[in-house]
């Protein structure tokens, strides 16, 4: 994702920076994830977002298609989220907690 990309979840938003990777910590239910991709001159497009209900434990994987700006429709295949998993120590850092 590109730095300064508004993201957020429900009514939390944030512009990303260069170790942006992802959000933690969400609690259990349906949220509204969404973004705004923005250009290099700083305008902002138009919000996109979907609904997700998040379950105990539930790692999300989602992909940026650089090309298009957009969160990928491309299916993560299994063994690429638990290679994440294996490896969430590692990218703590780069993950943004979720406080409500």
């Amino acid at each position: 994702m590109k730095k300064g990309t508004e993201f957020g979840i429900d009514m939390k938003s944030w512009n990303t920076g260069e170790k942006f990777r992802g959000v933690k910590m969400i609690p259990l239910g349906v949220h509204y994830i969404f973004y705004s991709a923005v250009s290099d001159t700083g305008d902002t497009a138009p919000r996109t977002g979907f609904f997700h209900n998040f379950k105990r434990a539930e790692v999300l994987v989602k992909k940026w298609d650089n090309k298009n700006e957009r969160i990928s429709t491309e299916v993560i295949n299994e063994s690429e989220v638990v290679k994440l998993k294996d490896n969430m120590k590692a990218l703590d850092n780069f993950f943004r907690a979720l406080s409500i």
